[in-house]
């Protein structure tokens, strides 16, 4: 029991120094830290002042550890908006956040259908932000804007990509990886595969699926980010039909409907041939609002085909 607990303290202090790890360089490529806090009008003693203040006069490996010392203290500076320290505020927020977590959590286990409650969220969003579409994101909306905006993430590369395309590619290569190298990624297929039998061989079928819906949700949140930041805006319909062209994409890139099959890079080569067959119906002239037909044509052939592969086996 005992090298069971340390086993998972030391399992979270990892994903919680990668998660850090990943915060601290987002917030150094998404541009000057010191510019979004001060007006364009400010004068170079006032930026050198909040520069030596904030310590990014320091190296950068001096930054980090600063960074890091002053999480394990619980010091996550002040808010731009409201001039007062965020501690302060995530605790003042913190009854209201956890009850509508909550409530979230007995609606869907009360809905439990993944359909329903999309439904019923995209509802709720429609109410919330008055049908409106949203431009203004507050003090930070500039950075925010680059991260899916911006090009390179502000490194210095001899070409141009988008943002996007540089996060898609990296966690296509990561949780290729993970999938095909790491236990967990074989619990996974397996668990795919015959969740049955999965369960009788010792594989922990909770957790792990917990775990996988956990990775979808967070990678829908990362995506909500980078389309947000890409168009500058936000509204309840966007993102809307996604889910087909997620389908789609891993279908196309040789998953498996049923379970069991699949890989992270088939479903980026799906992705890529949907939206070049996509471009390409544009350019030859067809009509735009076809698109969702060829969407769903290939999915209800991808079951077709896997039915009929399915038979060929029995």
């Amino acid at each position: 029991m005992r090298d069971f607990l340390l086993a998972k303290l030391w399992h979270t202090l990892i994903v919680v120094f990668c998660v850090l790890t990943l915060v601290f360089v987002v917030l150094h490529l998404t541009g000057d830290p010191v510019m979004m806090m001060l007006p364009s009008n400010a004068s170079r003693e006032e930026i050198d002042a909040l520069t030596r203040s904030l310590g990014l006069d320091q190296p950068l490996i001096v930054q980090y550890g600063r960074f890091l010392a002053r999480v394990a203290r619980g010091d996550f500076g002040v808010s731009l908006q409201h001039q007062q320290p965020a501690m302060g505020l995530v605790a003042e927020r913190l009854p209201a956040s956890l009850l509508l977590a909550t409530t979230a959590l007995v609606l869907a286990v009360a809905v439990a259908l993944p359909l329903g409650m999309l439904a019923a969220a995209r509802s709720v969003a429609v109410v919330l932000s008055g049908n409106r579409m949203l431009y203004d994101f507050g003090p930070g909306g500039p950075g925010f804007k680059i991260i899916g905006g911006g090009q390179n993430f502000g490194l210095p590369l001899s070409f141009r990509v988008s943002n996007p395309f540089l996060v898609l590619v990296l966690c296509t290569i990561i949780l290729g990886l993970v999938l095909r190298m790491s236990t967990w990624g074989r619990h996974v297929f397996a668990i795919g595969g015959n969740e049955q039998a999965a369960n009788l061989t010792g594989v922990p079928v909770r957790r792990v699926k917990f775990q996988v819906y956990v990775l979808c949700s967070l990678s829908a949140a990362l995506g909500s980010i980078l389309i947000t930041g890409w168009t500058g805006s936000a509204n309840n319909s966007l993102g809307q039909s996604y889910e087909l062209l997620a389908i789609a994409s891993a279908v196309i890139g040789g998953a498996n409907l049923m379970g069991g099959e699949g890989t992270a890079y088939g479903a980026f080569v799906g992705s890529a041939l949907i939206f070049v067959i996509r471009n390409l119906l544009l350019f030859l002239g067809f009509d735009s609002n076809w698109q969702g037909l060829f969407v769903g044509l290939f999915i209800v052939s991808a079951v077709l085909l896997e039915r009929i592969r399915g038979k060929r086996r029995e």
